[in-house]
């Protein structure tokens, strides 16, 4: 039963799958035998985009957002419905080849706080 996404930097991408895909803790010591409560519950998904643009430089912050089936979180909205991106080319007159233009209109709001969570990290 995968109901969220567990968006984690490429520094936290081998823990997050062990977290997600082991029935019991994937730690040793007290808690070894320990039932996972966590298996299953969210799909591990690694970028650097996290670390490098959203977390400010942090390797160690990680974010769970809640399947849209359960809670909307965010809603994009594009504008007069064109959801797909409006290209142009333009033939170069001073040089050989052809430019190009792409463009997409929208914009993205958040809804239900509840449906998204970070934690900063260690």
């Amino acid at each position: 039963l995968k109901s969220g996404y567990l968006i984690v930097p490429p520094a936290l991408e081998i823990d997050a799958w062990e977290w997600m895909n082991n029935t019991y803790y994937p730690t040793t010591g007290k808690n070894a035998n320990a039932k996972n409560p966590f298996v299953n519950w969210a799909k591990p998904i690694s970028t650097p985009y996290i670390s490098a643009i959203v977390s400010g430089g942090s390797d160690t912050a990680w974010y769970v957002v809640v399947d849209k089936n359960y809670a909307e979180g965010v809603w994009v909205a594009f504008l007069d419905g064109q959801e797909t991106p409006t290209v142009e080319s333009k033939v170069g007159f001073e040089i050989d080849g052809m430019a190009f233009k792409v463009r997409v209109d929208f914009g993205v709001a958040v809804v239900d706080y509840r449906a998204l969570y970070k934690n900063a990290g260690a």
